[in-house]
């Protein structure tokens, strides 16, 4: 093997470990080794094997794909026409090299210009050609792509073709146009799979466009330092105080599953010093809750026992080898015992018209009190008159 090509190996390996993927001593090696069976004709036979050595959980895979495309492009350079075709090298790992074009530097573009390649990018979506939507986020990214960065240096940035091209905006005539094509009858389902069909795509070829802004950033500073920044931070990694709401979103997904786990086992937890049981329930939240900011709450809601709480240590994050531990500090407000034992107390000026209010009915009662009514969603009832 090329030590050119053992040097790239090793390089994504590196940059896999430096993301947070555990790549192992071993694992480098079946790589390599792997390189050298499978060869370097057919790039997406590459990227599969080294993927089988190097990846071994699937939340990781994204990761490694951005890397890959760092580390072994299919191509360098500016695009000519047909790159990426057979024949042509655009599929191998380093493929051909030609020079910057004159319109690498970006020129603004005419409204009538601007219309053309958005017409083009609106067949390609509508056709569903990945090969020549790719060739075309790549010829994009040269043409509209580049932009001064600072005073005397130029950089290529993704958001510019975005802004030019606007996908987004060509979603209702592409729906439209691949019902009309396919014959298909106009109904929510149908309109709903053209929806999906046309936005995967058009997701595609932002990735298209992101993955080719990121090559030429490689090329013109080095891969290591832009692989520091080419993914973004593994879920495991992600500080939930400070994620986005897709980051939420994809942890949810993930602590699902451990979130019925935990529930089943938290239930009943018994302190055997004792004798007692020190967690009654474990809730868990879609379970008790509804409405539209079920996702602001927690995953597991956990009712202790009377005479038990979460640790001091918990309630800062920080996990001990202890489960159980005495409480030497004063018991106070930490709202931690299962609700059916703590039956509270409502103190009202207004009468009130319930046998049994609960803490649901609070926020329909003040919306009354105001005169609102109360979303579909919210839950409990008006214990006093209307105002």
């Amino acid at each position: 093997m090329a030590q050119g090509l053992l040097d790239r190996a090793v390089g994504l390996s590196g940059s896999l470990r430096s993301a947070g993927v555990p790549v192992s001593l071993a694992e480098s090696l079946d790589a390599a080794r792997a390189m050298g069976a499978l060869g370097l004709a057919d790039r997406e036979t590459l990227r599969a094997g080294l993927a089988a050595a190097m990846v071994k959980r699937a939340a990781h895979r994204l990761s490694f794909d951005a890397l890959f495309d760092l580390w072994f492009p299919a191509l360098t350079g500016e695009p000519t026409t047909g790159s990426g075709e057979a024949g042509d090298g655009g599929d191998r790992p380093g493929g051909p090299t030609v020079a910057q074009p004159a319109h690498a530097t970006g020129p603004a573009l005419s409204a009538t210009d601007r219309d053309l390649l958005r017409s083009r990018l609106a067949d390609l979506l509508l056709n569903g050609d990945d090969a020549a939507l790719r060739r075309f986020a790549q010829e994009m990214v040269g043409r509209l792509g580049r932009a001064e960065s600072q005073p005397g240096r130029q950089s290529y940035f993704a958001y510019r073709v975005l802004r030019d091209l606007a996908p987004e905006t060509l979603t209702a005539a592409l729906i439209a146009a691949l019902l009309q094509r396919s014959g298909t009858e106009r109904t929510p389902f149908t309109e709903e799979v053209a929806r999906r069909t046309v936005t995967a795509r058009a997701e595609a070829f932002r990735k298209y466009v992101d993955g080719d802004v990121r090559r030429r950033l490689a090329e013109e500073r080095g891969i290591e330092q832009v692989a520091r920044t080419a993914v973004a931070p593994l879920l495991e990694q992600v500080d939930f105080l400070r994620a986005s709401r897709d980051d939420l979103a994809q942890l949810r997904r993930q602590v699902h599953p451990l979130a019925r786990k935990l529930a089943t086992r938290l239930s009943g937890l018994r302190d055997d010093e004792l004798g007692a049981v020190a967690i009654t329930t474990a809730y868990q939240t879609p379970k008790i809750y509804q409405g539209p900011y079920l996702d602001a709450g927690p995953d597991l809601i956990v009712g202790y026992a009377e005479g038990y709480r979460a640790s001091w240590d918990a309630a800062t994050g920080h996990v001990t080898s202890v489960v159980f531990e005495n409480n030497e500090k004063a018991w106070c407000g930490d709202h931690c015992v299962d609700p059916p034992l703590v039956p509270g107390v409502l103190f009202s000026n207004l009468p009130v018209m319930s046998d049994d209010p609960g803490i649901e009915d609070l926020a329909p009662t003040a919306l009354s009190l105001f005169g609102v009514a109360a979303p579909p969603w919210m839950e409990g009832r008006t214990l006093v008159a209307a105002a």
